[in-house]
C-alpha cells in the first residue's frame, strides 16, 4: 500500500531542522511526500516561468529538502498548485489569461467565493504554454520522483453542500448560476461558436448545447493535462505524474469540469473529504469504490482534520483498501492536531496486520 501525505513546504521549513521533520514523517509510516512547490502565489524556488520573491534563494533548500527525503528512503513528489493564480504582480501583467464568467466578469477582477480564486482558462494556448513550460521546468531542476498537479479545472460551478452557507449568493440547491459560471472569456466563445455555431453566451441553461458547452470546457482541462503529461513523459519517461482531483468522477464533473477518469495520469488522489459533503466517514469507500469501478489507480485522500478520534482514521484508512485503493493520502502535515498523527501511525501499522 502506498502511504503519501500532502506537505505544507514553508511550515516544513519553518520548523528548522529539515532532516529531523522528514524523519518524523517518516516514522509515522509515510513513504512519499507531496511538497508544495508553488502555492498559487509565490514559487519556493527561482523559477523561470512562474512568479518568486527576488530574495527568496531556496533553491538549495529545496535541494536539501528532497534529498533528505531520498536519504530516508522517501519518494518526492512536487505539488503545484496549477491554474489558480493569485499573484499581484503576475494578474497585473497576464490579465487577458484569466477565466471571465457568464457575466462577462474575469476571475482575476472579481473572483468568485474568495479573493484569492483567480483562475487561468485551460483553453487558451499562453496558458497550456505556460503549465507546460513550468512542469518541463521543475522536473528538469529537480531530482523529484513525481509532479502533482492540483487546481486542474475551473472554479466551482457548484460547491460541496457542506460550504454552500459559508458564501453570499450562493444557491442551497444544485443550480447553475451566472456568476460562478466559467468560462466565457473571448476565446472560449470564439471556438465554441466556430465549432457549434453558437455563442454560449447567449445560451439559456435550459437549452440542450448548454450540457454540450459544458461538457466541452471539462475537455479543455482533460486535453491540457494530456498536453502537460506528454510534455513531461516526453523528457522524463520515469517520473510519476499524478493530481488531486475531487472525491469521484460524478461530482468532479458536477462541480468543475473534471473528468478525470479520462486522464493520462499515474495516479489519482481523489480528495474524499467527507464532511464538506456532509457525508460521515463510510462515503470514503462508497467514493473509492466509483472510480476503481472504472479501473483507476487511486490513492485515497483523507482530511486528518475531519476525524474526531483514531476509531475514525483507522476506519478511513480500511475502507479505502477494502474498496480497493492502492493507498492512502493524508491531507496535511503538519495538521492542526498534532496528537492526531499517533492515530495515523497506529492505524498504518493496524492495517499491515
Amino acid at each position: 500500500m502506498r502511504k503519501r501525505v500532502w506537505v505544507s513546504l514553508p511550515a516544513l521549513l519553518r520548523e528548522g531542522n529539515i532532516e529531523r521533520e522528514i524523519e518524523r514523517i517518516s516514522s509515522i509510516g509515510f513513504e512519499e511526500l507531496l511538497l508544495l512547490i508553488s502555492d498559487g502565489n509565490i514559487t519556493l524556488f527561482n523559477s523561470n516561468i512562474r512568479p518568486s520573491k527576488p530574495d527568496y534563494k531556496v533553491n538549495s533548500i529545496l535541494e536539501k529538502v528532497i534529498e533528505a527525503a531520498h536519504k530516508m528512503g522517501l519518494k518526492a513528489h512536487a505539488w503545484i498548485v496549477t491554474l489558480k493564480i493569485d499573484n499581484k504582480k503576475f494578474v497585473k501583467e497576464h490579465a487577458d489569461w484569466y477565466t471571465v464568467n457568464k457575466m462577462g466578469e474575469s476571475s482575476a477582477e472579481k473572483p468568485p467565493y474568495v479573493e484569492n480564486y483567480k483562475w487561468l482558462c485551460p483553453r487558451k494556448p499562453q496558458v497550456i504554454g505556460f503549465v507546460k513550460d513550468f512542469f518541463v521546468e521543475v522536473a528538469s531542476r529537480f531530482d523529484f520522483d513525481g509532479l502533482h498537479f492540483d487546481y486542474i479545472r475551473l472554479p466551482d460551478i457548484i460547491l460541496p453542500k457542506g460550504l454552500r452557507a459559508r458564501y453570499t449568493g450562493v444557491p442551497l440547491e444544485e443550480i447553475y448560476v451566472p456568476r460562478f459560471d466559467f468560462c466565457y472569456c473571448d476565446d472560449c466563445r470564439r471556438l465554441f461558436i466556430s465549432e457549434v455555431g453558437v455563442d454560449p453566451m447567449m445560451m439559456e441553461y435550459d437549452d440542450p448545447l448548454y450540457q454540450r458547452f459544458f461538457r466541452w470546457r471539462a475537455d479543455g482541462v482533460t486535453q491540457l493535462v494530456k498536453e502537460v503529461y506528454n510534455a513531461v513523459k516526453n523528457v522524463y519517461s520515469d517520473i510519476e505524474v499524478s493530481a488531486a482531483v475531487f472525491p469521484t468522477p460524478t461530482i468532479a464533473y458536477k462541480y468543475v469540469f473534471q473528468r478525470w477518469h479520462e486522464w493520462p495520469l499515474d495516479l489519482y488522489d481523489p480528495m474524499i473529504y467527507h464532511k464538506y459533503y456532509e457525508e460521515d466517514v463510510e462515503w470514503i469507500g462508497e467514493a473509492v469504490r466509483e472510480a476503481t469501478s472504472m479501473r483507476l489507480p487511486i490513492s485515497a485522500g483523507i482530511l486528518l482534520d475531519f476525524m474526531d478520534k483514531p476509531e475514525e482514521v483507522y476506519r478511513a484508512f480500511q475502507l479505502a483498501v477494502n474498496n480497493g485503493a492502492k493507498g492512502i493520502t493524508l491531507f496535511v502535515y503538519p495538521p492542526k492536531n498534532l496528537k492526531a498523527l499517533e492515530w495515523v501511525k497506529t492505524s498504518l501499522n493496524m492495517l499491515k496486520h
